[in-house]
């Protein structure tokens, strides 16, 4: 039974290949920071327009799971997020590439999620 558990696939069933920032915001977003905490890899926008976006893909890489966190400047102020993991829903298709979201409302919370299908720059 124990060899059993251990026998199944070493890599995550996900892998991503973009990262999108939409300010949904009246302000430009400055510094806006998503930041792996385990592997320290970070994902960085300068400014980011109102209501504009910032994005980057690059080769599929396996999602791990790992706890990010989030940070960018607005009107002055800096805010950053509590650490969190960001999951995967069970509906996506793990033979197709994930692209991590992050949204920044007019409230100024930041909310992030995977989703698939067309470019999010459309």
């Amino acid at each position: 039974m124990l060899l059993a558990g251990c026998a199944g696939p070493s890599e995550p069933p996900y892998v991503f290949n973009e990262i999108l920032v939409r300010n949904q915001t009246g302000l430009v977003l400055q510094q806006v920071r998503i930041r792996d905490i385990e592997r320290n890899r970070v994902f960085e926008c300068d400014n980011v327009a109102p209501r504009g976006i910032c994005a980057n893909r690059f080769r599929p890489r396996p999602y791990r799971a790992n706890p990010i966190e989030i940070s960018w400047k607005s009107g002055g102020k800096t805010r950053r997020s509590e650490a969190f993991v960001a999951e995967v829903p069970e509906f996506l298709d793990p033979a197709q590439p994930l692209r991590g979201v992050l949204v920044i409302d007019r409230g100024g919370a930041a909310q992030a999620f995977f989703e698939q299908g067309t470019s999010g720059l459309n």
